[in-house]
């Protein structure tokens, strides 16, 4: 898509992209106070116009994010220097948990693990109960390991 025709509809859609609310976008694009906001609501209701809004907001963010110096490599090596920093049980930096999450990351990216969509009822829009409290048991399994490994390493240390 390119730029909208429409000047005001252009002006519209970049403000909306920005973050402005419907209504002040409206207002802001020259358009009357007016039932601004039900004619903001029509306005967006337009497939054009949120087409065009979500054209702009990816321009911004890829801008952002070369602009930031934020590449793919930039994201992975910080997230394995998260592990091999976190995970060292003897490293003051020691923290299972941010190691876990980056681990969780790097998969992600990589592809290794298999979305499965469950139809039965979800807490908070995410995971069920059960998948929650099986989760949570693994960790607190893995937590519990890698904790038990670290006080053998500092007593081995010490002695």
């Amino acid at each position: 898509m390119s730029v909208l025709a429409n000047v005001r509809h252009e002006i519209f859609c970049g403000l909306r992209a920005e973050g402005k609310t419907a209504t002040a976008a409206y207002i802001e694009a020259g358009y009357s106070e007016g039932g601004a906001r039900a004619n903001a609501s029509r306005l967006i209701a337009n497939e054009n116009i949120m087409a065009r809004i979500l054209e702009i907001r990816t321009e911004i963010t890829d801008k952002t994010v070369e602009k930031a110096g934020l590449t793919e490599t930039f994201i992975i090596d910080g997230l394995r220097e998260i592990v091999e920093t976190c995970s060292n049980p003897t490293s003051k930096a020691w923290h299972p948990q941010a190691a876990i999450r980056a681990l969780e990351l790097l998969g992600k990216k990589l592809g290794l693990w298999v979305v499965r969509v469950d139809e039965r009822r979800r807490v908070d829009g995410g995971w069920s109960s059960e998948e929650l409290d099986a989760v949570a048991r693994e960790l607190r399994h893995e937590i519990d390991d890698l904790e038990e490994r670290r006080a053998r390493l500092l007593e081995e240390a010490v002695a």
